[in-house]
C-alpha cells in the first residue's frame, strides 16, 4: 500500500478501493442489520478512519484537515 497524503484526499468521495468500501459496508450491515440510517453513519466514519490510517494521521486530525481543505474551496 502506498502512503497517501492529504493532497490525495478528494474534496468529496474517497480514495479507498471499491473492495475496501464493500468490506466496510458488509461488516457494518452485519453488526447493525435493522437500522439503515445508523449504518450510513457508521460506514462513513469507518471510511474516514481508514483514510486517516492510510494518510498516517489520527482520526481527529484527519477530520480537522479535511474540514479545512473543504472550507478552502468555498
Amino acid at each position: 500500500m502506498n502512503q497517501k497524503t492529504m493532497a490525495d484526499v478528494p474534496i468529496s468521495g474517497t480514495f479507498l478501493l471499491p473492495a475496501e468500501i464493500e468490506a466496510i459496508t458488509q461488516a457494518v450491515e452485519h453488526e447493525i442489520p435493522t437500522d439503515p440510517a445508523l449504518q450510513a453513519i457508521y460506514i462513513a466514519r469507518r471510511i474516514m478512519r481508514k483514510e486517516a490510517e492510510q494518510v498516517g494521521i489520527d482520526y481527529p486530525s484527519y477530520l480537522s484537515q479535511l474540514t479545512a481543505k473543504r472550507m478552502a474551496t468555498r
